[in-house]
């Protein structure tokens, strides 16, 4: 689609920032010079990278829905297949590309991002907006933004499955450590803080709510930590309630009494705050002291990794949850009296049992009787709370 046909361009603009003043930013308008309300709040939320990466992104999407003259408050399930469909497939003019390998599976996976992105903001603001959810025979009317199958992270990966998985494999990786591959991480994980990071991924937290841990979430007397943002939403006071190992509360006091007291003086000498999260870069430079970035430690977990024997590239931050969610399962196929399985959805902050499933090692010859008889008990749970929805409505 050439410039001189598109309904909706991206333009730089100046921003507002409470902290930073006035910074370059970008905004979505239409052809004739109007900016978008919703997609332009939407951008204003992001960081100011993400914004423009996102920005152009949805605007290819807005400008195929006007081919069919639709906005983004009409797009459907089908609009959006028909989208990535174009991405993967069309070079341009409607002409298709004989290899059909020609856009990369993250291309593909940006796009979803950035789209699933604005489009749960506009839930968020579902009554701002004054939108009703129509629902015909227990399904919600195709004609919304809000239709569920759409946007779920489930029909994500469905999405990603149809449209780029038929030509590359997905990606391996170490879904549970073994005790040993545990101790072999640790012995080369070389800070306190690092080693404290991993040991609280071992007790079942997930890494945003590691690093998002402030200092006041933490308390040392009674051994427990309080998520302060979970998944990316930020929960406070009324996030789920971590009970910590003895070996995790070591570690952890360790790095606060020998890392973080050390960074601590030098930015007080420097005339600096450090950073409120718990886990800053110990570094001496213009990050010292603030907050440790996901992208650093998963690099940090991978030299460890790569130096116990592991393949980094199979390395990812979730696998410590991973295994602890395994462990209570194995005990409470050995002990349903002591730990059940609503004990272990409450645990891992779970708002139904269908979020274990992901995480029972069926493959396991030495436990997959066990996990296969847990796996039918999460199923069963999961459809008789789908019959008892359906009978009250």
């Amino acid at each position: 689609m050439s410039k001189e046909k598109e309904v909706y361009v991206v333009k730089k603009c100046i921003y507002w920032d409470r902290q930073l003043g006035n910074i370059e930013w970008c905004q979505i308008e239409n052809k004739e010079g109007s900016s978008l309300f919703w997609p332009n709040f939407w951008l204003g939320r992001l960081t100011q990278k993400t914004a423009k990466q996102y920005a152009y992104k949805l605007v290819s999407f807005l400008n195929f829905l006007s081919k069919s003259g639709k906005t983004y408050m009409d797009a459907t399930e089908k609009d959006l297949n028909r989208f990535l469909t174009n991405l993967r497939f069309l070079n341009g003019g409607g002409i298709y590309a004989i290899d059909s390998s020609n856009r990369r599976r993250t291309t593909i996976q940006s796009y979803i991002a950035a789209i699933s992105n604005f489009y749960t903001t506009l839930d968020n603001f579902r009554d701002d907006l004054k939108i009703k959810i129509i629902k015909e025979k227990g399904k919600v009317s195709k004609y919304s933004f809000l239709y569920n199958v759409v946007w779920t992270k489930e029909t994500k990966k469905l999405l990603i499955d149809v449209n780029i998985e038929k030509y590359k494999p997905k990606k391996k990786y170490v879904k549970w450590y073994e005790d040993d591959e545990i101790k072999a991480i640790l012995s080369n994980l070389r800070t306190y803080r690092d080693k404290a990071i991993f040991e609280l991924s071992l007790v079942g937290m997930r890494i945003d709510e590691v690093l998002s841990l402030r200092m006041e979430d933490y308390d040392s007397n009674k051994g427990y930590v309080v998520a302060f943002r979970s998944k990316g939403k930020m929960t406070g006071e009324t996030g789920r309630a971590v009970a910590l190992k003895k070996s995790t509360i070591k570690a952890l006091e360790d790095y606060l009494m020998f890392e973080r007291a050390v960074i601590e003086e030098k930015m007080f000498d420097k005339g600096e705050i450090i950073s409120d999260e718990i886990f800053v870069n110990l570094r001496c430079g213009a990050t010292m002291g603030k907050p440790l970035g996901y992208r650093n430690y998963l690099e940090i977990l991978k030299i460890a990794a790569s130096k116990a024997g592991l393949d980094p590239k199979e390395i990812r931050t979730h696998s410590g949850r991973s295994t602890a969610v395994m462990r209570d399962i194995l005990y409470h196929s050995e002990h349903p009296d002591e730990l059940t399985l609503d004990d272990i959805r409450i645990k891992y902050g779970w708002a139904s049992m269908t979020s274990m499933e992901p995480y029972l090692d069926t493959s396991n010859p030495n436990i997959s009787i066990q996990n296969r008889k847990l796996l039918d008990k999460v199923r069963n749970a999961h459809k008789e709370r789908f019959i008892r929805e359906k009978t009250d409505e």
